[in-house]
């Protein structure tokens, strides 16, 4: 490409392709942050799965992507992760052997405040013959050892180093902490120099608003785009047969109000008929009895056990 574009030649370049609609496109920076155990890598793996095989994520469209996953942080569990979605998600013989082919794992994070480390690391790819179009970087912290977040010029060179990796039309997605005083709310950490260097920025939050066991999306910046609309998900415990552990798997909640109620009801009809089952075992020489397994198996107070015994055997 020239070096100095013409008004005509800028209006003869492609548009802009999305990697997944509406949330980041191809060769941009984007920055999920969010607390500690927020569920980021969760949901950075659910993004690359979706890109490696090309399914849509909630919805929204994906374009069938190389993907190498940097991870720091979490060894140990990144297999079991991938598996639980896996099978999830049930994913056909092609779909298996898309993801195969398309993602790739590292676990020696390069260091990009340093240039002699990027460039080996680029030479490296090379040599692999692997190109990714998405490099998700699993956390920036581990990008960024020895050096401080809130100085410039380390900042500068790690911003350098990124756009070295986009010269190369890749996606670059780095995980990163939100400060640990929340008094005002999430907040990025570090200097501002990484938000203003990306192209799209976004929080994750946990138990958002109150709502146990969800996790929702928050778009904070989309450089050249209008800003999509929250996504809401909750996490499922998912494990494979056979497996020894399973993992969380995100899933996209469009009524958390309604779920939350679904939820409730059938949590409540569960132990009703555990209390219907106990009041028809002859076995118990008295409520009292009774009362007690039901604490036992829902960790309640035996008061409140025998309560809700009571009132069963009132109302027949």
């Amino acid at each position: 490409m020239d070096r100095f574009l013409t008004l005509e030649d800028l209006g003869n370049l492609p548009p802009p392709k999305w990697l997944i609609e509406g949330l980041f496109e191809q060769n941009a920076v984007v920055m999920l942050v969010g607390p500690p155990a927020a569920y980021k890598s969760f949901l950075a793996i659910d993004w690359a799965m979706c890109l490696a095989t090309g399914r849509p994520w909630n919805g929204r469209a994906v374009e069938p992507s190389r993907v190498l996953y940097a991870l720091g942080e979490g060894k140990a569990s990144l297999l079991k992760r991938v598996e639980a979605w896996v099978y999830w998600n049930k994913l056909d013989a092609k779909e298996l052997a898309d993801l195969n082919a398309n993602f790739r794992v590292t676990f020696d994070v390069p260091q990009l405040a340093v240039q002699r480390e990027v460039t080996e690391f680029l030479g490296d790819l090379d040599a692999d013959g692997f190109a990714p179009n998405v490099f998700i970087i699993d956390t920036l912290d581990r990008s960024f050892v020895g050096k401080s977040e809130n100085d410039p010029q380390d900042v500068g060179v790690w911003v350098e180093s990124v756009d070295r990796m986009r010269q190369r039309d890749m996606t670059v997605l780095v995980l990163h902490h939100t400060k640990k005083n929340t008094e005002f709310g999430l907040q990025y950490r570090g200097s501002t120099a990484f938000l203003g260097a990306m192209d799209s920025a976004f929080t994750l939050e946990k138990n958002p608003e109150g709502y146990k066991g969800y996790a929702k999306l928050v778009c904070n910046k989309q450089k050249d785009h209008a800003e999509p609309d929250d996504v809401w998900m909750h996490w499922q415990h998912v494990c494979k047969p056979g497996a020894e552990e399973g993992s969380i798997v995100l899933i996209e909640s469009n009524n958390p109000d309604a779920e939350m109620e679904e939820k409730k009801e059938a949590e409540n009809a569960a132990v009703d008929e555990l209390i219907h089952s106990l009041l028809g075992d002859e076995t118990f020489i008295s409520d009292r009895q009774r009362a007690k397994v039901l604490a036992t198996k829902l960790g309640m107070l035996e008061g409140t056990a025998q309560t809700k015994i009571s009132r069963a055997r009132r109302k027949g």
